[in-house]
């Protein structure tokens, strides 16, 4: 386990269950390093109201409005963004730039029980969050803050754009190209040297065996009742 971020002091934009899965993570990447590489300080959140709550024990400190003069406090500190729509995500990592902070850090998580080849983990952006059972195989490159839930497959020579989501067990053959702030669903299996567009969805458990455009949204049918 890298310990480049060593005692990193953290916090994760987002209060909701995608945050919740980030914090268990981080305890578990600590748990496995036996020791506290990352220091979750807290949640930030976009509702004021929530200041002072506590989500798993661990306290939401500040607002996105306020959160400018809350890093001040510290000479570097982490910011995962836990949430898990693409466009949310570009739209907080926004507005984190245009705080002009030269003390925040994106780090990449990397849950210790995710596969990745060495290739792989060296043609990997910032701020991503690879969650358990994650297997990268050869050559796969990720762009910046892509969200790769529990157990989802990506083959060889592959290409995941900025802010993309991938749900748990989804499988991406080899040569396939993810456009930027594209999900893909829980389950969903994709064939090799498949594009998929920018801006796109494909739904839970689709199976795509071909090109899908920019801004498209493809789904699967859903299980209907039999009669018994």
């Amino acid at each position: 386990m890298s310990n480049e971020w060593n005692g990193l002091p953290i916090v994760i934009y987002g209060t909701g269950g995608c945050a919740k899965e980030i914090k268990a993570l981080i305890d578990e990447i600590n748990d496995y390093s036996y020791t506290n590489i990352y220091h979750l300080v807290g949640f930030v959140t976009n509702d004021p109201n929530e200041i002072g709550k506590s989500i798993e024990d661990v306290e939401i400190i500040t607002s996105n409005m306020e959160f400018s003069g809350y890093s001040d406090k510290f000479s570097v500190i982490g910011v995962i963004i836990g949430l898990a729509d693409p466009k949310i995500k570009e739209k907080i990592y926004q507005e984190i730039m245009d705080l002009n902070k030269s003390n925040i850090v994106f780090p990449n998580l990397i849950h210790p029980l995710s596969k990745l080849s060495k290739s792989s983990n060296n043609n990997m952006g910032y701020g991503n969050v690879i969650c358990s059972g994650v297997n990268l195989t050869v050559n796969v490159k990720l762009g910046n803050f892509i969200l790769l839930n529990r157990s989802c497959n990506i083959g060889h020579d592959s290409t995941v754009g900025d802010f993309c989501t991938i749900n748990p067990a989804a499988v991406i053959s080899g040569n396939v190209s993810i456009g930027e702030l594209t999900l893909i669903g829980a389950g969903a299996c994709v064939r090799e040297k498949t594009n998929i567009g920018v801006k796109s969805i494909v739904g839970l458990g689709a199976i795509i065996i071909k090109n899908v455009e920019d801004s498209t949204i493809v789904i699967s049918k859903a299980a209907t009742k039999m009669s018994t």
